[in-house]
């Protein structure tokens, strides 16, 4: 009877998940469609695109550091790692 109130759960995270994805590559190609319009080179666009992606995600891991410490044990080695807590 619990794996019957686990599939919901489960397709609610990946419809969230999805959702998130599909919000990003939307955003991405909208930035792509405003850049191509005032003529920005497509090399241009495509390293901003990717710096800005790995930018987000390192100082989004970094900001979570400094703002939940305690979820990394007050340990900069284990903001390193991705598993180290959960």
């Amino acid at each position: 009877m619990e794996v019957l109130t686990l599939i919901p759960q489960i397709l609610v995270d990946l419809l969230k998940y999805f959702l998130y994805g599909l919000a990003v590559l939307l955003g991405i190609f909208l930035f792509f469609r405003a850049a191509r319009r005032e003529l920005i080179a497509d090399s241009d666009i495509f390293d901003i695109v990717l710096i800005s992606c790995v930018s987000g995600l390192f100082f989004g891991r970094v900001s979570d550091f400094l703002f939940f410490p305690v979820n990394y044990n007050f340990s900069p080695v284990n903001l390193i790692f991705i598993t180290t807590y959960g």
